[in-house]
């Protein structure tokens, strides 16, 4: 029993980080209409100027992370998380509204090129190399419950998690600009008739998005080898996420990630870990051939959600 609430508790985590991946992929094609292929490239950059600021070298080698702090751990993050923020509106900028009324493939193409420049830049000036990335706290910390021992990390990454997504609700459903983000979300031409800047919320919703795949990045860095593609295998299990949970539903998103991340959990564990890529793909042909719309189908926004 013990050994099943530890992999409960790690599959939950890594649903968590599923589920914010997830997020903002939902946020942007819900305002844009857009399926932002180039979001881990963006989110990946989040964790590299973060270990830069915080060991202020971009040799970063491991010696680095223990010899070379100049700056608190935490300003790192949240430098980094800033600076994914100002790509993403870059990127919206830019690239992005030039091609809002253009066709699909176009937008496809877009956030592929911006996908593999942002990738090449990364390996052009941190090369290709593995590196590490410092947790919050040492990773053989932990604490135990009857039984039961569970990472610090694994429980702030969860704590994170939590807080980032009840923040999100409560910009969405308490302000007022959250309910022009919904607005435009469910009538992109009415929204306009009724006076909503909708270049804003375009550039508001791309900035919100890159914050959590940012997030998303340098909370599972510690878990990874951090190189230029290290959050493509996250972006698809954020798809995936998206798919399971139904398309267009942010709580969709939510639930999909949990339980993409709870069964990956659970297989790795009591089956094999060389199923967990096969077994997400499954999980998608099966709820697509059951349910087309998901678990959560979309739903108009409204200001009881």
């Amino acid at each position: 029993m013990e050994d099943l609430i530890q992999t409960l508790v790690i599959g939950i985590t890594m649903g968590g980080v599923y589920a914010l991946t997830a997020i903002g992929i939902v946020l942007l094609y819900k305002c844009s209409g857009i399926v932002n292929f180039a979001h881990g490239s963006i989110s990946m950059m989040s964790p590299y100027i973060a270990i830069t600021m915080l060991t202020g070298t971009f040799s970063l080698l491991t010696d680095d992370l223990v010899t070379k702090q100049v700056m608190p751990y935490w300003l790192a993050i949240v430098g980094g998380l800033a600076f994914v923020i100002v790509i993403g509106l870059m990127v919206e900028r830019l690239v992005v509204r030039p091609i809002l009324n253009r066709s699909h493939l176009h937008a496809v193409l877009a956030c592929l090129g911006v996908l593999m420049f942002l990738e090449y830049t990364v390996g052009w000036i941190w090369t290709d190399d593995d590196r590490t990335f410092p947790p919050v706290f040492n990773e053989y910390s932990f604490f135990e419950i009857k039984g039961v021992f569970i990472s610090y990390n694994n429980m702030a990454i969860l704590a994170i998690v939590i807080t980032s997504i009840i923040c999100l609700q409560l910009f969405l459903t308490r302000t007022k600009f959250g309910l022009a983000m919904r607005c435009t979300a469910e009538d992109m031409d009415a929204a306009q008739m009724m006076g909503i800047n909708y270049k804003k919320v375009l550039a508001v919703s791309w900035a919100f998005a890159s914050a959590l795949g940012g997030l998303a990045a340098v909370l599972l860095a510690p878990q990874l080898l951090l190189y230029p593609s290290f959050m493509m295998g996250v972006l698809i299990k954020g798809f995936v996420a998206t798919i399971i949970g139904g398309f267009g539903s942010i709580y969709g998103a939510i639930l999909g990630g949990v339980v993409l991340g709870v069964l990956e959990s659970l297989l790795s564990v009591y089956v094999s870990t060389q199923f967990k890529s096969i077994f997400a793909f499954s999980l998608v042909i099966l709820i697509l051939s059951i349910n087309p719309t998901g678990l959560i189908p979309e739903r108009k926004f409204s200001r009881e959600v």
